[in-house]
């Protein structure tokens, strides 16, 4: 298993403690690659100077940018057509110490699938309409306030679990780490179109879904904790193209369904 992350230059001074929750996993990766590209496409003005990680990270250098994508990307590129786990993480994410391990346990028995701990369904597909094999649905319905404090005093936090059945989804939410493997894309992945590279949740989700790759989201895990830099120039908010996020959303859902026929 490898670790892949990217940043972006606003967050340098602020991506030490997400580096170093994955350098405290109890499960331990064979590397923790943070990928940088050469130039940004967000931040033209940014000079080259690289962040201060610590031991054990590796910053890999990148000749495209692919957005936030570039977390994954030049991993699955670099490690093109083996069986080899990639965990992609955020940079703004304070990763608990059973994270990994609550990956590579869960890979034992869900094998050529992608595992996440955050993702949904896109709501105008009927749910009538799903495969038996692609049954049960992840769900964050009956949060009831047993299940809350259920979830507080199993996980030690303040915040309940925020899904209280595993299964699968349309969608991955990469904030809360995915596991994928090259095998699961082919090169068109690397192929982003139009303003779909600010969108890498749903460019990566889409890709799996035209390989038929299924995305098994795992409730069984304690609610992430944000990291300081969490609104610092956020996707989230970000206007690319007097494109917001939904329209980005929304774009790539299109694109999807009218190239590969998947999400009808």
């Amino acid at each position: 298993m490898i670790i892949t992350l990217t940043t972006i230059p606003p967050r340098f001074d602020k991506i030490t403690p997400t580096l170093k929750s994955l350098l405290n996993q109890k499960h331990h990766a064979d590397q923790i690659n943070l990928y940088i590209p050469q130039s940004y496409k967000r931040f033209p003005e940014w000079t080259g100077t690289l962040p201060q990680v610590p031991e054990g990270v590796t910053i890999c250098r990148t000749d495209f940018d692919y957005g936030p994508a570039t977390k994954v990307l030049p991993a699955v590129k670099d490690n093109w057509g083996k069986e080899r786990d990639i965990l992609f993480c955020d940079d703004d994410v304070y990763y608990d110490a059973h994270w990994a391990e609550r990956y590579a346990k869960l890979r034992l028995t869900h094998q050529r699938t992608c595992l996440a701990e955050g993702g949904y369904d896109l709501k105008d597909i009927d749910p009538a309409s799903r495969p038996q094999d692609r049954l049960p649905r992840v769900s964050n319905q009956n949060r009831d306030l047993l299940f809350r404090l259920g979830s507080m005093l199993k996980y030690r936090q303040r915040r309940a679990s925020y899904y209280t059945q595993s299964g699968y989804s349309d969608t991955l939410l990469g904030v809360s780490g995915v596991m994928v493997r090259p095998t699961y894309f082919d090169e068109k992945v690397f192929d982003i179109p139009g303003l779909l590279w600010t969108v890498d949740d749903y460019w990566i989700s889409g890709n799996l879904a035209a390989n038929n790759v299924p995305i098994w989201v795992n409730a069984n895990a304690p609610r992430r904790h944000d990291g300081a830099s969490r609104r610092i120039s956020a996707l989230l908010t970000m206007v690319h193209e007097g494109n917001d996020r939904n329209d980005s959303n929304q774009a790539a859902v299109d694109y999807f369904r009218e190239h590969y026929g998947v999400w009808k």
